[in-house]
C-alpha cells in the first residue's frame, strides 16, 4: 500500500540543474538577508531519500526514512534561487515546527552570537530579520511506530531528526554537527484514500525566546 507501507524498503535520487539571470545585476553579501545578492546562479541540486518498513507482527510497523540534500553552485558568485532551497518545518520533515519555519543552524548560532547586543541595536540578528528560511545542505532522518486499534483508528508515534544550513560547508568548517529534535504521538482514521493523520510535534530543547513550544500537524498518506 503506497499510501500506508508495512513492509519493504524505498529509495528516490534525483539532481537538478538550475540556472538562473537577473534582469538587473547587483552585489551583495551571500549571508546577510539584510544586503542584496548577485542576482545569478547556477546550482545543482542533490536530493536523496531512502525508507525501510519492518512489520511487527501483522498490523505494527516500524518505519524509518531517511532524507538528504544539498546544493552544489557551479559558479563563482552563484546563488540559489529561493525556491530551490531546502525547507525543514512541517508534515513531511520535522513535525515540532509549522511548515518551512525551521531556521538554518548558521542563522541559529548568528541569533546566538547577538544574543546580548540591546534591542535597539539596528545590528542586531533576530528571527525577524530572516526573511527566507532555506538552506543549501540538509539531513532529516526520522523513524514512527503505527498501530492499528481496529479497522478505522490507529495510532502512532514518531521522533523527527534534522538539521539545515545555508552554508552547505558551515558545519565542516565549523567541526560542529548539531541535530535538533521533535517527537510526539498521532491519531490515524483508515480511509479509501489512505490513512488520515493528526499528529502533535514537541520542539525538543526548543529555543525559547523565538521558537514555539510544537506543532500540529495534519495529513493524507504515510512516509
Amino acid at each position: 500500500d503506497p499510501f500506508n507501507p508495512h513492509s519493504g524498503t524505498y529509495f528516490a535520487s534525483s539532481v537538478e540543474h538550475d540556472d538562473w539571470y537577473p534582469l538587473n545585476q547587483v552585489t551583495g553579501s551571500s549571508f546577510d538577508p539584510n544586503e542584496y545578492k548577485p542576482l545569478q546562479g547556477h546550482t545543482l541540486r542533490f536530493q536523496e531519500t531512502f525508507a525501510g518498513y519492518i512489520p511487527l507482527g501483522k498490523s505494527v510497523t516500524f518505519a524509518a526514512e531517511l532524507r538528504v540534500g544539498t546544493n552544489v553552485q557551479m559558479a563563482q558568485n552563484s546563488t540559489t534561487y529561493p525556491d530551490r532551497f531546502f525547507f525543514l518545518g512541517g508534515l513531511d520533515s520535522m513535525r515540532g515546527w509549522t511548515q518551512d519555519s525551521f531556521i538554518p543552524q548558521d542563522y541559529v548560532d548568528k541569533i546566538a552570537q547577538d544574543a546580548n547586543k540591546p534591542s535597539t541595536d539596528p545590528t542586531k540578528f533576530t528571527a525577524a530579520s530572516i526573511p527566507l528560511r532555506g538552506a543549501n545542505l540538509m539531513i532529516n532522518p526520522k523513524v514512527e511506530l503505527r498501530i492499528p486499534f481496529s479497522s478505522t483508528f490507529g495510532g502512532l508515534i514518531f521522533a523527527d531528526f534534522g538539521n539545515s544550513w545555508v552554508d552547505a560547508t558551515y558545519p565542516f568548517n565549523h567541526g560542529t554537527f548539531p541535530i535538533r529534535a521533535a517527537v510526539g504521538p498521532g491519531i490515524l482514521v483508515y480511509t479509501p484514500i489512505g490513512p488520515l493523520s493528526l499528529a502533535y510535534g514537541v520542539n525538543v530543547y526548543r529555543h525559547t525566546d523565538y521558537e514555539d513550544f510544537g506543532a500540529l500537524q495534519f495529513s493524507i498518506g504515510l512516509f
